[in-house]
């Protein structure tokens, strides 16, 4: 089977080492000249990395592995502490929190990619779909896979055009030489009107995002940092730490925007992975981590059947719950505006300091199970033993 993916992003190159590892054709389409390497770095869970370790990657090699989560109050104090030993171990894989262009690289070794390839439309046939790019190329295909992003244009060609809504918030977040060292759990800090955190991100490395309510076609402040540091006076190390080091180009802004995620993702031998079917704002690296469970379920789906066109409607009916209820924690786990906010007020971060031990580690283990269908032991069995020649197994680093 050949198979075009349009979008040479992180699910979609992920989709495409699937694919490959699977014994089948693949072509990716890419409209930017180049991998597009900028942003920060990004979280991944560890059933999401043992996803991408079946694909040949090993983002642990890259990047920092991460031993467990931190919640303080803006004076430093503990209210709990998530470890995450026990979900690796299940897993099989470590969380990691690694540069986005140190993963994007290793996932596009060994990948075809063809760059300057902007979408433009798509034809069913009766053998599969044939692809029209703005120059006027044409790509046939027996499978299409959409991964072009928040704004896809397969998805509007396919199921909805309806735009991401924006959420009313957003993240400056960025990637600095670690002022100091970050350890290896991820510490955040907040309370009602403020949320914050970092992590180390591998080769000395720092991590960093600050989110802030957002209207939508608000100005961009001149000076980010001072507003910054105005809003979190007297938030304590390491924040504060973090805050002197930092310099205004060091921040980027993400405004979030939130899909409706329709209950059909595609039609006939085409479907979308990742942002193109349930963009979500990049709160707890959600959005990542969907779309390798989008790969893994894909991959299963595909081996499983022989009418293309089940398999794929099977997969996003699989896919849909989950995603929705990634896509609404994503929305709703940080509100600094509002009723939800008192959820994360003082006096309730207080009260959770009062919870038994375990209680952090039962949290975040029953939410990535929850958010995944831990098929990687499935989708293993379905890799090629070995993968083809064009098909690097990538485990050294890559800055």
């Amino acid at each position: 089977m050949h198979a075009l993916v349009i979008g040479a992003g992180l699910v979609g190159l992920a989709t495409a080492r699937g694919l490959l590892a699977a014994g089948h054709e693949v072509t990716v389409l890419e409209q930017a000249p180049a991998l597009r390497t900028r942003g920060g770095a990004v979280t991944v869970w560890p059933f999401g990395n043992a996803v991408l370790s079946v694909l040949g990657v090993h983002p642990e090699t890259a990047g920092q592995p991460i031993t467990g989560v931190d919640l303080r109050t803006p004076t430093g104090r503990t209210v709990l502490n998530c470890d995450l030993t026990g979900i690796a171990h299940e897993a099989g894989a470590p969380a990691v929190v690694i540069p986005r262009r140190a993963l994007l690289r290793q996932l596009a070794s060994g990948i075809p990619i063809e760059f300057n390839a902007n979408f433009a439309g798509l034809t069913h046939t009766p053998h599969g779909v044939t692809v029209t790019t703005t120059d006027g190329a044409q790509h046939s295909a027996d499978l299409l896979i959409g991964a072009d992003g928040v704004h896809s244009r397969v998805r509007a060609r396919l199921v909805d055009a309806t735009p991401a809504r924006p959420t009313g918030m957003a993240t400056w977040q960025g990637l600095i030489p670690a002022p100091f060292a970050p350890g290896t759990r991820m510490t955040m800090m907040l309370d009602r009107t403020r949320d914050c955190g970092l992590m180390g991100a591998g080769d000395g490395m720092l991590a960093f995002f600050f989110n802030v309510p957002w209207a939508s076609g608000a100005t961009t402040p001149a000076n980010p940092l001072a507003e910054l540091r105005k809003h979190h006076r007297g938030f304590a190390a390491p924040i504060s730490d973090l805050l002197e080091a930092l310099t205004d180009d060091d921040l980027e802004l993400f405004p979030h925007t939130r899909h409706h995620i329709p209950r059909v993702w595609g039609r006939g031998p085409c479907t979308l992975v990742g942002d193109a079917a349930h963009g979500m704002p990049p709160v707890m690296a959600h959005g990542l981590n969907q779309g390798l469970e989008d790969v893994a379920v894909l991959m299963t789906e595909l081996a499983g059947r022989s009418d293309l066109s089940k398999a794929l409607r099977t997969y996003e009916r699989n896919r849909r719950r989950r995603a929705v209820l990634a896509g609404a924690l994503a929305r709703d786990a940080i509100r600094l505006t509002g009723p939800a906010a008192l959820g994360h007020s003082l006096p309730m971060l207080n009260l959770t300091s009062l919870a038994p031990a375990n209680t952090g580690n039962a949290v975040l283990g029953t939410l990535l199970r929850s958010l995944s269908h831990r098929r990687h032991d499935e989708l293993s069995a379905l890799a090629v033993s070995r993968p083809p020649a064009a098909l690097h197994v990538v485990r050294a680093s890559a800055t």
